[in-house]
């Protein structure tokens, strides 16, 4: 697993390294999925992460993890709501998102 994942983003440069890290990782959860589960899930645009665009930003990822947790029969946490600017709210989101992420590549048995 990425550690980028777990590593809550201080600055810009912390939030390229999560995007990176995060397109990553759904790839290789995409990819997974089609090979062993059969269906292809759309490949939506997840990074960059543009300040003018978080709110979309966060639907798109919400739904990506929507549709990979629900090919595995299990369900994601609501993801699409965030205020970056809340340095609880963002720790909580992280830590969220990143026990998601490794539930589903150990369901899968990948590690990005």
């Amino acid at each position: 697993m990425q550690a980028a994942l777990i590593e809550v983003p201080a600055d810009a440069a912390g939030w390229e390294r999560f995007s990176w890290s995060n397109r990553s990782s759904h790839d290789l959860i995409r990819q997974t999925i089609r090979s062993k589960v059969g269906p292809s899930l759309p490949d939506l645009v997840l990074e960059p992460i543009l300040e003018n665009d978080w709110q979309a930003w966060l639907l798109r990822h919400a739904l990506t993890h929507e549709q990979m947790t629900g090919v595995l029969g299990s369900l994601s946490t609501d993801l699409s709501v965030l205020d970056p600017q809340d340095p609880e709210a963002l720790a909580q989101w992280i830590d969220q998102h990143y026990l998601e992420h490794y539930a589903v590549e150990s369901a899968l048995g990948i590690s990005s």
